[in-house]
Formats: C-alpha cells, structure tokens, sequence
C-alpha cells in the first residue's frame, strides 16, 4: 500500500512538472491554468484507485481483458483531456 502511495506521489509530481511545461510551451491563460490544475487534483484523486484495482485484479488473476479494458478507458481519457486542452487554447 505504501509503494503505491508513493508512486501515486511521483506520478503526480511528473504531471505537475508536464503541467508547467505545457504552460510555458502554450503560454496559456489562467484559467485554463486553474481548469488544468482542478483537473490534475481530480487525476491525483482518481489515480491511487485505478492503481489498487488495477493491483487487486493482477493479484486475483482475474482474466488479462479487463486490465485491457481500463487501460483502454485511461487512454481515452486522456486523449479527452488534451482535446478540450486544445479547443479551449484555440
């Protein structure tokens, strides 16, 4: 439980340094800075989740599909994520 608390941390750490990359790269506005920071909190919220369902279904060696399934459902959300991203920069 606690290496997954802390990759949670790291993972949230890379976002937070990926965030300001992208600022510096968009010059974006503040707020969207506010509507990707509330974004990147509601992620950090929802991360430590997906990773112990994800460690709960590696451990009860529940059938391969459903880990393919939630990684395709993260990958579409992230991809939603990066188009309103660039619809609202414009």
């Amino acid at each position: 439980m606690d290496s997954v608390t802390s990759l949670g941390r790291d993972l949230f750490l890379y976002l937070l340094l990926l965030l300001v990359f992208l600022l510096l790269l968009l010059r974006l506005s503040l707020l969207l800075l506010l509507l990707l920071l509330l974004l990147l909190l509601f992620l950090l919220l929802l991360l430590p989740l997906l990773l112990l369902l994800l460690l709960l279904l590696i451990i009860s060696n529940i059938n391969i599909i459903i880990i393919i399934i939630i990684a395709i459902i993260t990958i579409i959300i992230i991809i939603i994520i990066i188009i309103i991203i660039i619809i609202i920069n414009g």
